[in-house]
């Protein structure tokens, strides 16, 4: 079987040279170390995708050659894109260690879950399986390959930010028509998968930028998609009947307004938080995506009707329910009564429409 292994990067898909393929790679926490060489890894990881049942592979079909493409090394699972003989790419994550084999679990069966309340928005989750690497527990999810669909994350290279898409060729600054209907899609998203009754919803990782890709066909029906869910639960200790519901619905629009404005300077780098015009596009997309419109239009009067710092208050509320790392949490408390501010002023402006 011929392998060809690839590797993302700023400047497109490369492959390794002669020494890199021979250093060891960090696979697992420095607590537990898992050293093997790069080529090792690699060649261990297409054994492992070479057994997995994809859906248009056919029972005892030969294997002329594999393409492996190391996408994204996350903290919990290492994403690749795979193609066997000419077939359509899969993507398929890898998690190392039992505790992160679980998260992915936890992960998969999520997208499974959900994919019938907004099939466009998220990827079609295939198959999940465990197995073992050198004696070590691994998993392997394998998902839809979003072809087309992109990472986006800004960065501060002048006074003010911008949003670069990352093509794996050359990475597209894009305009502010495109950063609102990003950001104004994601809220649509989240709020369509809101549970009005439980509450339940997706808590999007620590900046929205990680868990959403997005395409520049101006011709599909879908320009953002979700692609990882890591946690979808309900709100602690709210009222029951109607109160509950509306403080539910007003908890998850203020815990997404804050997420939306969230993230790290080229995905890993510092935390940066995202301007107002942000807020215009989240409740926008809220509006569209809320299940019962009818409660949009209470959940404003009351946002008109409180001090900025009862929204502060209420903010802080559905924060503490987010599971955030310490240094997002100093970092969105830094900015918490600005936020309000911002999203009592943004909310005032479209009642005026």
């Amino acid at each position: 079987m011929k392998k060809n292994y690839l590797f993302f990067s700023e400047k497109g898909y490369l492959e390794p040279s002669s020494g890199e393929w021979e250093r060891p790679v960090n696979i697992s926490s420095p607590e537990d170390p898992f050293p093997l060489h790069l080529r090792e890894y690699m060649d261990e990881v297409s054994s492992l995708i070479v057994q997995l049942p994809v859906p248009t592979r056919m029972e005892g079909q030969d294997i002329v050659e594999l393409e492996l493409r190391s996408e994204k090394h996350g903290p919990f699972y290492h994403i690749f894109s795979f193609r066997i003989n000419s077939g359509p790419r899969y993507c398929a994550c890898l998690a190392i260690g039992e505790e992160r084999s679980r998260v992915l679990e936890r992960d998969f069966w999520n997208l499974k879950r959900l994919k019938d309340i907004n099939p466009n928005a998220i990827p079609t989750p295939f198959v999940f399986e465990r197995s073992y690497i050198k004696n070590r527990p691994v998993a392997v999810a394998v998902l839809e390959w979003m072809e087309g669909y992109y990472e986006l994350h800004y960065n501060r290279s002048t006074d003010r930010l911008s949003a670069e898409l990352w093509t794996g060729t050359e990475n597209k600054v894009l305009d502010q028509k495109d950063c609102f209907l990003f950001h104004k899609q994601v809220s649509k998203i989240l709020a369509s998968l809101f549970h009005m009754e439980t509450t339940q919803r997706v808590s999007a990782w620590s900046h929205i930028t990680g868990d959403f890709l997005l395409s520049l066909d101006g011709r599909s029906n879908q320009r953002v998609r979700l692609c990882t869910i890591r946690s979808y639960k309900p709100y602690s200790q709210l009222p029951h009947g109607d109160l509950g519901r509306l403080y539910g619905v007003l908890l998850f629009l203020l815990e997404n307004s804050l997420i939306n404005r969230l993230d790290r300077e080229k995905g890993v780098g510092p935390l940066l938080w995202l301007g107002k015009d942000v807020l215009n596009a989240h409740l926008e997309g809220f509006i569209e995506g809320i299940k019962v419109r009818s409660i949009v239009k209470d959940i404003f009067q009351l946002l008109k009707t409180m001090e900025i710092e009862e929204i502060c208050t209420l903010t802080d509320a559905a924060f503490i329910e987010m599971d955030l790392d310490p240094i997002a949490t100093d970092f969105i408390y830094n900015h918490l009564f600005e936020h309000s501010r911002d999203l009592k002023e943004t909310v005032l402006d479209y009642l005026k429409v």
